[in-house]
């Protein structure tokens, strides 16, 4: 318990110096080493965190590209205040960036949120085909048709984010349902643990 506490406070200690840049380096440099060791008998492992993480960056990018493409598109066509119309759109994309980026975690029950993302995208598309008197396949694909006809630019809008929403639910299944990356996410969280031990020398 001793021990511990003095980790601790060794830890605080380095973290609350003013290191120079040269110092930085070496912090850098020996965190590099120090990491690569941990991760040495996994390369496995780092791949599959360096996948999640580009995948997971991608489709926060998509969803900024439909939110501004997007909010660009309504913002034309309002006649409210703008910072009104600015302070709603950064509202409604909130949840889903910190879902995404929650989902970033080694634990992969986190990512299970992304299915309440998907499902609740699901539900709003379900409700906007009900409005318009959408009931069959035929009458969608009509509807699909009829829209890049009369305005290809908000059809292919909205076929990328319905593309959008099948990769946020793929995704989930891929993170929560295949158990290898079920085992992959638990040694991750194990060999990330183990980096919270990293202790600098000769700062």
């Amino acid at each position: 318990m001793e021990n511990q506490q003095k980790d601790r406070e060794g830890q605080q200690g380095w973290n609350k110096k003013s290191l120079t840049k040269e110092q930085q380096g070496l912090v850098r440099e020996q965190y590099k080493g120090y990491r690569n060791k941990i991760y040495e008998g996994y390369p496995q492992v780092e791949r599959f965190e360096k996948i999640k993480k580009r995948w997971i960056g991608f489709l926060i990018l998509m969803r900024l590209f439909l939110m501004v493409v997007v909010g660009c598109v309504q913002g034309q066509q309002m006649q409210g205040p703008v910072v009104l119309w600015i302070v709603g759109l950064i509202i409604g994309v909130s949840p889903s960036l910190v879902i995404l980026v929650a989902a970033m975690s080694p634990k992969w029950q986190i990512a299970c949120a992304l299915y309440l993302l998907a499902v609740q995208q699901i539900i709003n598309f379900v409700n906007m085909l009900s409005e318009i008197g959408i009931q069959s396949m035929g009458d969608f694909i009509w509807s699909v048709s009829e829209g890049f006809k009369q305005n290809p630019f908000l059809m292919s809008l909205d076929v990328i984010s319905w593309i959008y929403v099948l990769l946020i639910l793929l995704t989930a299944m891929w993170l929560t349902l295949i158990p290898r990356s079920r085992e992959l996410a638990k040694q991750s969280e194990e060999l990330i643990a183990q980096l919270k031990n990293f202790r600098p020398t000769g700062i």
